[in-house]
């Protein structure tokens, strides 16, 4: 018997098979310590009829050699198989020669078993002497199957449009779409490689197969998403269908000597009885779904709702509307001060865009982002931002508006981040507008850095060997902070308005603004303070350690024609943190003061001179009470004077044992410190007569 190479490099037999049942008795012999050769299974008529079979087929099957011959191909195969062998054979009517694929086949006992195979044409003197052989790749018995390193062929997406076309047409009762999409697999492939990745792809496909009925379809449509089609499938059993799949893919998967953690969101859609819904339209839905769970916090079931779909129609109107709004530079740019908290001075801006739409009005910027970022035009809009500050910031130090040396922010995009011609923009707008990199600033975010984490992490590193500064934006929102900051070039935090909306309220974001000064300051970043919107922000931040800001404080973003008219911006600004009354003055009584107000109170007057009793006297005349409820004590107070003495005085690095301002009251262990030397304050100690329990 002559043998050919198919496509994919397995031998297939080419000469006359018709009954030749001996050449499908085994595997063909191999050399010693060669990997098997492969198996022939059967061979068929190009309209699916059995000509032939072997051994190995009569094993996977449990039917004698003598009832195969003759009977449909499809009857031997599962019924996710069955749409595979009349794609292959139509594609070999239409032309095709040779392939592989892997079928399920049924057993008459009612297992199944999936088997790698290798199919090619045999030309006979006519259409009807032509026949289809398969051949098994891996030449080993059922039960002696490896497993499959690689991600099982699966139908493509065209495949799978005319199956659900099939069941759509053929359907007396609801039909089901489930989407399935896996949770950051991008972050598997980069740390485990794209081998790991290809095998848990296999994984989590034999495991949804195997958590579905023989009636349900699984597909793989994308990079890590499955489709699932389910015939006769209402919303409820979708739904709990959708769970269980859910537990299948979050079960560990045991790869080498570890174990990989994947989790899935997934998106259902129902097509009820007699749909008038397009097999596309269905898919879309899915689609539509289950990107609204991720979106609503990954790693959950979530249905599709006309509402939805209502919603993704009103973004694809707007962002036609704001391809527009682009093309005719309807948008504009309005700038928030930036401002030193303890002299005033705007030492940059942030550009915010704007725009208004001629039918809906005003239309926030977090609605259009992302619209721009659903529709691709992210990078056109961050381009456009760029241009017309990096422009703007020129004309404004020419007019003096403000000082030389400010700088301007922009946001960039997760878009832009993965844009290799973003620096070249950003290199040719400060050329071309005499501003220096150095007073543009780049907004980048924890989420855009995860999307693409390979990619995101390479530009700001480009950047700053360009010479522009890296602001880190939304800090605290995200998980991943603190990595980046030792990877990345990142030259400014900007703290996000939730924790400074907090701030005088609540301990714990008082505690996590603290954490965050010290630690920007421990390694070497500045501290922008965003959403500042009173004098009472503004004083406590600056005790904090914290000395940038910007926020409503100091009025709203103001466009480019305000800001050339009233040029506000070139004299200091009010801050309200200038400095309080003297000592001893009295305030009204607030029995319910927070514990800001009265750790701000307690430096404000150790400020001014007041020694350890008045401030004591002081803190209780006027209501203030420590976080237990107790009266303040004259050892509290020193305690907590020193340990803010000690920490100006020293680098975060010169006190590895440095810890916290403690409220609780604790017996001391040591004499009265004072202060180190050269820290521009009087030496503190506790004064006659005072408790000395506590005293540092």
């Amino acid at each position: 018997m002559a043998r050919a190479q198919d496509g994919a490099g397995a031998p297939v037999a080419t000469g006359d098979l018709h009954t030749t049942a001996s050449a499908y008795d085994g595997p063909t012999a191999a050399s010693p310590g060669a990997d098997p050769a492969p198996t022939a299974l059967f061979s068929c008529s190009l309209s699916g009829t059995v000509l032939a079979a072997g051994a190995a087929l009569a094993r996977l099957s449990g039917r004698p050699l003598v009832d195969v011959a003759g009977v449909p191909a499809h009857e031997l195969l599962h019924a996710s198989s069955r749409e595979r062998l009349q794609d292959i054979l139509r594609a070999t009517r239409d032309g095709a020669l040779s392939g592989a694929t892997t079928l399920r086949f049924r057993h008459v006992a009612g297992s199944d078993l999936e088997v790698p195979t290798s199919w090619a044409v045999l030309a006979g003197g006519s259409a009807d002497a032509t026949q289809l052989v398969f051949v098994r790749l891996d030449g080993r018995p059922a039960r002696e199957r490896p497993h499959q390193d690689g991600p099982e062929p699966q139908p493509d997406r065209r495949q799978l449009l005319a199956r659900l076309t099939c069941a759509l047409g053929r359907a007396d009762h609801p039909t089901a779409v489930l989407m399935v999409d896996l949770d950051h697999f991008r972050m598997v492939n980069a740390s485990h490689g794209h081998d790991v990745g290809d095998r848990l792809l296999a994984g989590i496909g034999a495991r949804l197969r195997a958590a579905v009925s023989r009636r349900q379809i699984v597909a793989r449509c994308g990079d890590d998403e499955f489709a699932v089609i389910c015939e006769d499938t209402d919303e409820l059993q979708a739904h709990a269908l959708a769970r269980r799949l859910l537990d299948a893919v979050a079960e560990p998967f045991l790869i080498g000597d570890g174990a990989v953690h994947v989790t899935a969101s997934i998106g259902v859609a129902v097509a009820p009885a007699e749909p008038t819904v397009s097999a596309m339209d269905l898919l879309r839905r899915a689609d539509t779904a289950v990107h609204a769970g991720k979106n609503a916090g990954r790693g959950r079931v979530h249905v599709f709702e006309q509402a939805l779909g209502q919603d993704v129609a009103h973004r694809y109107a707007l962002a036609t509307d704001l391809r527009a709004a682009l093309a005719d530079a309807a948008l504009r740019l309005e700038y928030q001060p930036i401002v030193d908290l303890p002299s005033g001075a705007v030492i940059g801006m942030e550009a915010l865009a704007r725009w208004t739409h001629p039918e809906r009005g005003p239309v926030s910027p977090s609605s259009f982002v992302t619209v721009a970022e659903f529709s691709g035009l992210a990078p056109e809009l961050d381009r456009w931002v760029i241009q017309r500050a990096v422009q703007d910031m020129a004309r404004l130090r020419q007019a003096g508006v403000v000082p030389e040396d400010a700088y301007v922010a922009v946001n960039l995009s997760a878009a832009s981040l993965t844009d290799a011609s973003v620096l070249d923009h950003l290199v040719s707008c400060t050329d071309d507008f005499g501003l220096p990199a150095t007073q543009l600033v780049i907004e980048i975010t924890e989420t855009a850095i995860m999307r693409n984490t390979d990619l995101a992490v390479a530009l700001p590193r480009q950047l700053r060997k360009h010479g522009f500064r890296v602001a880190m934006d939304d800090f605290g929102t995200g998980y991943s902070s603190l990595a980046y900051l030792r990877d990345l070039p990142i030259s400014t935090l900007k703290l996000d308005r939730s924790f400074v909306a907090d701030l005088t309220e609540q301990r714990d974001a008082l505690a996590i603004v603290a954490w965050v000064v010290d630690l920007a300051r421990t390694v070497g970043v500045a501290v922008v303070a965003e959403g500042v919107e009173t004098a009472e922000h503004a004083a406590l931040l600056q005790e904090l350690g914290c000395v940038t800001a910007q926020g409503w404080l100091w009025g709203p973003a103001r466009p480019m024609t305000a800001l050339l008219s009233g040029r506000e911006w070139s004299t200091p600004l009010a801050t309200g943190s200038g400095q309080g009354p003297r000592a001893g003055a009295t305030r009204p009584v607030v029995r319910d003061a927070g514990i800001a107000h009265g750790l701000q109170r307690l430096l404000q007057l150790h400020r001014n001179g007041a020694n350890i009793a008045t401030i004591t006297a002081a803190l209780n005349a006027e209501g203030f009470r420590t976080p237990t409820g107790r009266r303040w004590r004259r050892s509290t107070v020193a305690r907590l004077i020193s340990e803010r003495i000690r920490r100006s005085a020293r680098r975060p690095d010169d006190c590895p044992n440095a810890r916290r301002v403690a409220w609780r009251v604790e017996p001391a262990a040591r004499p009265p410190a004072r202060s180190p030397s050269g820290t521009g304050g009087s030496d503190v100690q506790a004064p006659p007569g005072a408790d000395d329990a506590g005293w540092p």
